[in-house]
């Protein structure tokens, strides 16, 4: 079975895009599959302040999301804490994703 056929949910991802004049910007949604867990647990931001982490998401290598990105998944908006991209023999594998 592929890693792709595990993905049996789909997310919006609109990717952080940097500080404008206004606050922060993004790219336009983008829908991705997915699969989404609701966990709990204490994880570390791309600032290195610990922070309670409320999902996990696993994305296919080809998404486009980084940390502070806009999620939706299982009808809730959230934001991107960490991205940690999982390598294997021939790259990365996979992006496993902490939720705020």
């Amino acid at each position: 079975m592929s890693f792709a056929a595990l993905l049996g949910d789909t997310c919006q991802i609109e990717r952080y895009a940097g500080e404008g004049t206004r606050g922060p910007r993004y790219d336009p949604p983008a829908e991705q599959p997915c699969r989404y867990e609701d966990t709990v647990e204490m994880v570390r931001d791309a600032t290195g302040v610990e922070v309670l982490s409320t999902g996990l998401l696993f994305l296919l290598p080809t998404a486009a999301i980084t940390a502070q990105s806009r999620v939706t998944v299982a009808g809730r908006a959230t934001t991107a804490i960490a991205v940690a991209a999982v390598r294997g023999s021939a790259g990365v594998h996979h992006f496993e994703v902490r939720l705020r």
